[in-house]
């Protein structure tokens, strides 16, 4: 499991990626508007040219899943992994706000649709993916710790403890005599 661990951080990069492809694409009558891909959608953009053209704001949704990314990525690398799952998860609930708001915002300009693309889904899949195996990580770490120390609880090692080297009973370290046979103990 140690090898998947070492690149596991690549599903966040790989999200990262998912920025540089379509969001969203918006189309009228059939015919596509604009394409914004997750970082037009997150520095903002110009849509469509000359008196036609319009500003795209920024999403504040996508502005927060990009730096929970770039948190999940540097907390996935350094083995913090509750963080990074935490940060993926969050990740999520933002990517699905901002669909949500983009919903509501085309009810409001019908005729016109808006589409969610590939990028997104791509993103939404690979932070769902990404938010399971880092807790899964962090959880099971914390089991095989828990375990070896209740191995150390069952067989405490104690320095005040000899064996005789006659019967190989267990002896105080201050006992001079065993305690089993008599034997006299070697220093």
């Amino acid at each position: 499991m140690n090898q998947y661990k070492k690149i596991s951080p690549s599903l966040l990069g790989l999200v990262l990626i998912c920025f540089l492809l379509p969001f969203i694409t918006v189309s009228c009558e059939g015919e596509t508007i604009a394409r914004l891909s997750g970082v037009e959608l997150m520095t903002g953009s110009q849509v469509g040219t000359g008196f036609a053209a319009e500003r795209v704001e920024s999403s504040p949704e996508i502005v927060v899943t990009a730096i929970l990314v770039v948190a999940g990525l540097i907390t996935a690398i350094l083995k913090k992994y509750l963080f990074a799952g935490i940060a993926s998860g969050i990740g999520v609930i933002s990517l699905l706000m901002f669909r949500s708001r983009v919903n509501e915002s085309a009810m409001q300009f019908y005729p016109a649709i808006v589409r969610l693309r590939i990028g997104y889904w791509l993103a939404l899949l690979l932070l769902i993916g990404a938010a399971g195996v880092y807790l899964y990580y962090h959880f099971t770490d914390k089991n095989q710790s828990r375990k070896i120390d209740e191995k150390k609880e069952v067989n405490p090692i104690n320095a005040s403890k000899v064996f005789c080297t006659q019967c190989g009973s267990q002896q105080e370290a201050t006992d001079i005599f065993c305690t089993s046979c008599g034997a006299k103990r070697e220093a």
